[in-house]
């Protein structure tokens, strides 16, 4: 229950595979992590406090990203080399209506990459970069369902897919389940129910299958 609550609190975040730059008031960052609901970012000097205002600016393929964000918290990266600070932003509004879009964008064009990692493994494709490898089919599975707004985690013994959520194997990758979280959190229909069908090809397999895991 306490980890749920956590999940609740904080959406899921992507980590971006390429340098995302921009800048939160006068301040020149790099992006680290974007969810539908915030950023998190590196920058070089202090930035403000909790609870100030900034507005921030980011491109994304050639598009740039506005909003209006809360200075959540900031701390000092002290172990790097220069030191650097790290800093979470919520996001309190957008100047500009094509912003959300982008940003729609930006979270599912990496979400889509690791479901298409998936769909590969459930093919049995082989491995460009193997990490991990599938030894069988798995006897365990985890239901993921979003709720009310939340997410609630139960493992069974039936492979079913849910039809307010997803159920996977239960040792996938918690890296790989806060994508798919978010993947269903900003699909419509038709995406809900493609990362549900990838889900049941993923833990349909009878025999051990080489791993593509795509990790952003």
């Amino acid at each position: 229950m306490a980890e749920e609550s956590r999940q609740q609190r904080r959406p899921e975040r992507i980590r971006p595979i390429s340098l995302i730059r921009g800048v939160a008031g006068d301040h020149k960052i790099a992006v680290l992590n974007v969810s539908l609901t915030g950023i998190g970012i590196a920058h070089q000097k202090p930035i403000g406090k909790p609870g100030d205002e900034i507005e921030t600016r980011f491109q994304w393929d050639g598009r740039s990203v506005r909003a209006r964000c809360e200075l959540r918290w900031s701390k000092q990266q002290t172990h790097l080399s220069p030191p650097l600070w790290h800093s979470g932003f919520r996001f309190l509004s957008f100047p500009d209506s094509a912003s959300p879009g982008i940003l729609r964008e930006l979270v599912l064009h990496y979400v889509e990459r690791a479901i298409d990692e998936q769909k590969a493994n459930a093919k049995g494709l082989p491995a460009v970069a193997a990490q991990s490898f599938q030894t069988g089919a798995a006897s365990l599975y985890r239901r993921h369902e979003l709720i009310a707004g939340r997410w609630i985690s139960t493992e069974t013994g039936d492979r079913r897919q849910s039809p307010q959520g997803f159920t996977i194997a239960v040792n996938h990758p918690p890296e790989e389940v806060a994508m798919l979280r978010s993947a269903y959190e900003a699909a419509d229909r038709a995406g809900a129910e493609l990362i549900r069908k990838l889900a049941e090809m993923s833990i349909s397999s009878d025999d051990g299958i080489p791993t593509r895991r795509y990790e952003p």
